[in-house]
């Protein structure tokens, strides 16, 4: 499983740097499914909306990808989570914690999130900008 948070996401689709980079990775691993929290999605359309015109960009993230609910567990996990991370942030490590072992990679742009996921773990992954 994969988990992109949403700087991953937003790459993708308003085409930052890294998008090609980002494709290619999950290229090469098309048969692990794909997976943001609720906040992601939320976060990944708002973001694009003040970039630019993207009228279904909800529907094709909820095609693309699967949802992690924010749950008691999420919520508390991310409390639990060290460091200087924003509380979005915190919850999209904890999001990525709930998968497990199964866990391919957390995929992010954010510096201080890959840093703070890699300490707790996880496998970290930023196409084109590691």
């Amino acid at each position: 499983m994969i988990y992109l948070d949403a700087s991953a996401l937003v790459t993708v689709v308003v085409e930052r740097q890294h998008a090609q980079d980002l494709r290619r990775f999950l290229d090469a691993h098309a048969t692990v499914k794909t997976y943001t929290n609720t906040i992601g999605f939320v976060e990944t359309v708002r973001t694009c909306d003040q970039i630019g015109s993207f009228p279904n960009l909800m529907a094709t993230l909820l095609r693309d990808h699967n949802e992690l609910k924010v749950t008691d567990a999420v919520r508390d996990a991310a409390i639990r989570v060290p460091g200087a991370l924003r509380s979005l942030d915190a919850l999209h490590v904890a999001s990525a914690e709930q998968l497990g072992s199964e866990l391919t990679a957390l995929v992010t742009y954010d510096g201080r999130m890959a840093e703070t996921a890699r300490k707790a773990g996880l496998p970290v992954a930023m196409p084109g900008a590691e």
